[in-house]
């Protein structure tokens, strides 16, 4: 079975913060992309609910998404991000099972 892990991140901003998030989240992804062990890193925009992004990711394991967890570019990006978030993230992490 693959070590292989996959996040799904939900981040949602506050009334009138959509652009400025989008900006914030949209200059994240190709230093992640860069990291180590970060197979796939790609952001969409909900077509039903605006101000809704999720990420989908795809990690060579969990080891390599626990370093991206403390990478210093994504704790940058979560101080950027905080203020225009309407709730906190909603981040589940995935192994396939079949």
């Amino acid at each position: 079975m693959s070590q292989e892990v996959r996040v799904v991140a939900h981040v949602k901003a506050k009334p009138g913060q959509e652009t400025a998030l989008r900006e914030a989240l949209l200059q994240a992804l190709e230093p992640v992309r860069a990291e180590p062990g970060c197979l796939a890193y790609h952001l969409h925009a909900d077509v039903r609910a605006a101000g809704h992004f999720v990420f989908v990711e795809t990690w060579a394991n969990e080891a390599a998404l626990t370093q991206h967890m403390g990478a210093p570019n994504l704790r940058q990006l979560a101080e950027t991000i905080t203020p225009l978030l309407a709730e906190p993230l909603a981040v589940t992490v995935l192994r396939q099972i079949g």
